[in-house]
C-alpha cells in the first residue's frame, strides 16, 4: 500500500511539473503569423491579376481547318537512311521519356534531392528524442584535519563516494528540457561525525528547466520542423523543375534528329535531280549544251554530295547528344535512331491569360518562391523570440531514502515507504544580454531578408509570365510560320513540276541547255524551300511542348508521374510515363 500511494505521489508531482511548464510556455511565442498569411493571399491575388492583365488580342492564332498536309519527304525521313549503321531502331518521343526516365544520370539526380532534403525532416525529429544515459563517478578524498568539527583516529579525513546515475532526459515541445533519473550512492567516511560510516541512499529526481521567453513556446520549438518540411517542398519542385526542363531537351533533341534527316532526304533528292540534269548535259554535249553548263552542273552535284557529308554528321552528332541526354547503353554509336512520332500540324488556341493563370498555379519555381517566403517568415518569428531575454523557470521534484551499511536496495524502498520523502526546488534563471547585439543583427537580418524575398517572388512572377507570353508566341509564329514555309514549298514544287511539264514545248522555243538550267534552279529553290519546312515543322514541335512547360504542366501533358518505392535500405522516387497524350494528327 505505502508503495502504491510513494508511486501516486511521484506520478503525481511530474504530472504537475509538466502542466506548469506547459502553462509557462505560451507566454513566449509570436503572433503576428496571420498577418504574414494574409499578405501572402494578397500577393497571390496579385499575381493572379497579372497574369489576367496580360495581353491576348494579339496572339490569338489563326484558325485551321483539320490538320496540314504532310510533305512527300515526311515518309522518307521515317525509313532508314544510314547505309552504314549496323542496327535499326524505330523511336517515337515517348519512347525516349521512358528511357530517359529509367536511364537518365541527370534525372536520377533530380529524383534524390528531395529524399535528400527529406532526411532534414527526420533530423529535426531528432531534437527531442529521449535519451537515455547512465553516469558512474568515483571520488577519494584523503585530507589533513584543519577543523574540530572533523574528528578522525588518524589525523586524516579520508572518505569514498561511488556514485550511479541513471536516467532518461528529452526535450519537449515547449522547449522544455524534461529529466527523470534515479541516483545511487555508496559513501563510506571516518569522520566521526558520519555515523555509521557506511551509508546507502537513493534519490528519483524528476527535473524541468522550461524556457519562459527566449528559446519556450511550442510554436517556436515546431519552428524547426516547420522549416525541415518547407525544404523538403522546395526539392520537390525543384526536381519537377529540373525534369521537366530535361524532358523538354529530350524533345528538342529529337525533333533536331528529325530535321536533321529530313534535311538529308532533301539533299539525296536533290543531288539525284542534278544527277539527273547533267546525264541530259552531256548528252546534248555535242548539239547545245556549252561547257560551262555542264561545269555547273557537275559543281552543283559535287556540292550536293558534301552536304550529304555533312548531313549525315548532323544526324550522328544529333544521336549522340539524345544518348547523352537519356544514357541508355545499348550500342547506340552503331545504331539509327529512326524518328516515328507522329507530328502535331494543328493551330492550337492560345490564350495568355489562360496560360499565365495556369503558369502561376502550377510553375515549380513560383511555388518554390512562396514556400522561400515561408520559410522566412518562420525564421523572423524564430528570431523575435530569441531576440527576448533568457528566463527559465526550474522545477525539481525527489524521492530520497538512506539506510546504513550496504543495503542499497533498502534505501530505494525507502524512497518509496516512508510516508514524508518528497523534496523539491522551484527557482527562476534569468540572462539579459545587455546590447543584445548578435540576436538584434539576426533580427535585422531576418528583416531584410523577408523583403527581399517577396521582391524575389514578384521578379519570379514576372519572369514566369514573360515566358508564357513568348511561349505563346512562338508558338503562334510557329505556326504561321509552318503555313508560309509550307504555301514557299508547295509553290516551289509546284514550279518544278510546271517545268517538267513543259520540257517539250520549252525545248521547242529555247536551247534544251538553258532549259535544264532553269530547271536546276528550280529544283534548287524547291530543296531550300523544304529543308526549311522541315526545320520549322521540328521548331513548332519543340514550341508546343515548351508552351507546357512555360505553363508548369508538361510532366501531366506527357502523362509523367513520380512514385516512391524501397531499394534495400534506402527510398527511391522514381518518374514514370503513363498512356501518352495525344499529339495531334497527321
Amino acid at each position: 500500500m505505502q508503495r502504491s500511494w510513494g508511486f501516486c505521489r511521484v506520478a503525481a508531482l511530474g504530472a504537475t511539473l509538466a502542466v506548469l511548464s506547459l502553462s509557462c510556455s505560451y507566454y513566449s511565442h509570436y503572433d503576428d503569423e496571420p498577418t504574414f498569411v494574409r499578405q501572402l493571399e494578397d500577393l497571390k491575388a496579385e499575381c493572379v491579376r497579372a497574369g489576367e492583365r496580360a495581353p491576348t488580342a494579339s496572339e490569338a492564332p489563326p484558325t485551321a481547318e483539320g490538320a496540314a498536309t504532310l510533305p512527300s519527304w515526311h515518309d522518307e525521313a521515317g525509313r532508314p537512311l544510314l547505309p552504314k549503321a549496323e542496327s535499326k531502331r524505330p523511336m517515337t518521343l515517348d519512347d525516349l521519356y521512358v528511357n530517359a526516365l529509367q536511364h537518365s544520370h541527370q534525372i536520377q539526380v533530380f529524383s534524390d534531392m528531395p529524399l535528400i532534403r527529406e532526411t532534414g525532416i527526420q533530423e529535426a525529429e531528432g531534437t527531442f528524442d529521449v535519451h537515455a544515459y547512465v553516469e558512474s563517478e568515483y571520488d577519494r578524498m584523503n585530507e589533513g584535519v584543519g577543523s574540530t568539527l572533523v574528528s578522525t583516529i588518524d589525523d586524516r579525513f579520508i572518505e569514498h563516494k561511488r556514485q550511479l546515475e541513471v536516467g532518461l532526459r528529452k526535450k519537449v515541445i515547449t522547449g522544455a528540457d524534461v529529466s527523470i533519473a534515479q541516483r545511487f550512492l555508496d559513501k563510506d567516511s571516518n569522520a566521526d561525525y558520519f555515523v555509521p560510516e557506511r551509508q546507502d541512499s537513493a534519490a528519483l529526481t524528476v527535473r524541468i528547466v522550461q524556457p519562459l521567453l527566449a528559446g519556450g513556446g511550442i510554436r517556436y520549438n515546431k519552428s524547426v520542423l516547420h522549416l525541415a518540411r518547407l525544404d523538403s517542398e522546395i526539392a520537390q519542385a525543384e526536381m519537377v523543375r529540373q525534369a521537366e526542363s530535361h524532358l523538354l531537351e529530350v524533345a528538342r533533341g529529337y525533333w533536331s534528329l528529325y530535321a536533321a534527316r529530313a534535311v538529308y532526304c532533301q539533299y539525296v533528292r536533290q543531288a539525284e535531280a542534278i544527277e539527273g540534269i547533267l546525264k541530259e548535259l552531256k548528252a546534248r554535249a555535242d548539239a547545245d549544251a556549252l561547257r560551262h553548263q555542264i561545269l555547273r552542273a557537275e559543281a552543283g552535284l559535287t556540292n550536293r554530295r558534301a552536304d550529304l557529308v555533312r548531313a549525315e554528321l548532323a544526324i550522328l552528332n544529333a544521336q549522340d547528344r539524345l544518348h547523352a541526354l537519356v544514357n541508355e547503353d545499348v550500342g547506340w554509336s552503331q545504331t539509327e535512331i529512326i524518328p516515328i512520332s507522329p507530328i502535331h500540324l494543328k493551330a492550337l488556341p492560345m490564350d495568355t491569360t489562360r496560360s499565365g493563370t495556369a503558369a502561376l498555379e502550377n510553375r515549380p519555381e513560383v511555388q518554390q518562391a512562396f514556400l522561400q517566403l515561408r520559410a522566412a517568415a518562420v525564421r523572423l518569428g524564430m528570431n523575435k523570440n530569441e531576440i527576448l531575454p533568457k528566463l527559465s523557470l526550474i522545477l525539481e521534484g525527489r524521492l530520497h531514502g538512506l539506510e546504513g551499511g550496504r543495503h542499497l536496495g533498502d534505501a530505494v524502498g525507502e524512497e518509496w515507504e516512508v510516508d514524508d520523502t518528497v523534496g523539491g526546488t522551484i527557482g527562476i534563471v534569468l540572462d539579459v544580454p545587455l546590447g543584445n547585439n548578435t540576436a538584434a543583427a539576426r533580427l535585422k537580418r531576418r528583416k531584410i531578408e523577408m523583403r527581399q524575398q517577396f521582391n524575389q517572388l514578384r521578379t519570379t512572377v514576372d519572369t514566369v509570365l514573360l515566358e508564357v507570353r513568348i511561349s505563346v508566341r512562338e508558338a503562334t509564329t510557329g505556326w504561321r510560320d509552318f503555313t508560309a514555309k509550307s504555301e514557299a514549298a508547295r509553290a516551289a514544287h509546284e514550279e518544278v513540276e510546271h517545268l517538267l511539264a513543259r520540257k517539250d514545248i520549252e525545248a521547242m522555243r529555247a536551247p534544251a541547255s538553258t532549259y535544264l538550267g532553269d530547271l536546276m534552279a528550280a529544283q534548287d529553290r524547291e530543296a531550300d524551300a523544304q529543308r526549311a519546312l522541315a526545320q520549322t515543322m521540328a521548331t513548332y514541335q519543340v514550341a508546343v511542348l515548351n508552351l507546357q512547360r512555360a505553363q508548369g504542366t508538361l510532366l501531366g501533358y506527357t502523362k509523367i508521374g513520380a512514385s516512391r518505392s524501397e531499394q534495400g535500405d534506402l527510398p527511391v522516387i522514381r518518374l514514370e510515363k503513363g498512356s501518352a497524350p495525344s499529339q495531334g494528327g497527321k
